[in-house]
């Protein structure tokens, strides 16, 4: 069943991405980590991660890259409600977590926003590991230095903090101190070099994973991860490290709409 959600504000975090604030008709209880599914009529359904939740008010971090994203984009002064339905999946298990390392990448923040504020909220120590390509792509970095006792922050092109990939940020932090758990989100390419790093450090880490999700419940199959049989949807989209780094499709392939198996290539 669809709850309706009245857009309040739309705020350009950059060219491609925004964030919706939306109030809700009901209110909805979920964990940081666990998504929505977005339906426009006429348009398709996609699933997006829950940036920040409280009672009725939702807020979405969306960034411009498929059909409903860019019918979104451009029917944005237009469109005044969007149906949504959820809460789904697996979210991050944080509790009793004292000492956080939050590793994240682009629009991957948008559920670490929501995991390091809950963290912070129950006592946790929060220390933050976000990389972009230039400084014109950084995304949240007000409301994690809020939450964060230290932010190392990497671009691409040295434009904002290190030069580097996030994995510069990420060796800097793990020279400077010890964590209880590791949370990852970002391009599946970047997950993969961070969670072999972490893995190699002993840190516990769990991963949340982008596929292409259509039905949330586990039937369509358009979201396994092979050959494991693992479905994002329903046993994600958060896995920990010592899952993953079993499952042949991470880091490698992916599924489309046709079913056809991909080369991941930063999608």
């Amino acid at each position: 069943m669809y709850i309706i959600g009245r857009i309040l504000s739309v705020k350009y975090l950059t060219k491609k991405i925004i964030e919706l604030t939306l109030m809700l008709k009901k209110s909805i209880s979920a964990e940081p980590g666990q998504y929505i599914m977005m339906w426009l009529p006429r348009v398709g359904e996609i699933p997006l991660s829950i940036s920040m939740i409280k009672d009725k008010e939702i807020r979405l971090i969306i960034a411009r890259k498929g059909k409903v994203t860019s019918h979104l984009f451009s029917n944005i002064n237009k469109i005044k409600y969007l149906h949504i339905r959820g809460p789904y999946g697996r979210g991050f298990t944080y509790k009793n977590v004292r000492k956080a390392l939050i590793i994240g990448g682009g629009y991957g923040l948008a559920p670490l926003r929501f995991l390091a504020t809950r963290i912070r909220s129950e006592g946790g120590e929060i220390h933050s590991c976000i990389g972009f390509k230039t400084k014109d792509d950084a995304i949240l970095l007000d409301e994690l230095k809020k939450v964060s006792k230290d932010v190392y922050i990497s671009t691409n092109d040295g434009s904002l903090g290190i030069k580097g990939t996030v994995i510069s940020a990420l060796e800097e932090a793990l020279r400077k101190g010890k964590y209880d758990k590791a949370f990852v989100c970002g391009p599946e390419l970047m997950e993969k070099e961070v969670l072999t790093l972490l893995l190699k450090n002993g840190i516990s880490v769990e991963v949340s994973l982008e596929r292409l999700i259509r039905c949330s419940v586990g039937i369509c199959g358009s979201c396994v991860l092979e050959p494991q049989g693992l479905l994002v949807c329903k046993d994600g989209p958060v896995f920990s490290g010592e899952v993953l780094a079993n499952v042949g499709d991470f880091g490698k392939y992916w599924h489309e709409r046709s079913g056809r198996k991909v080369i991941i290539r930063n999608v």
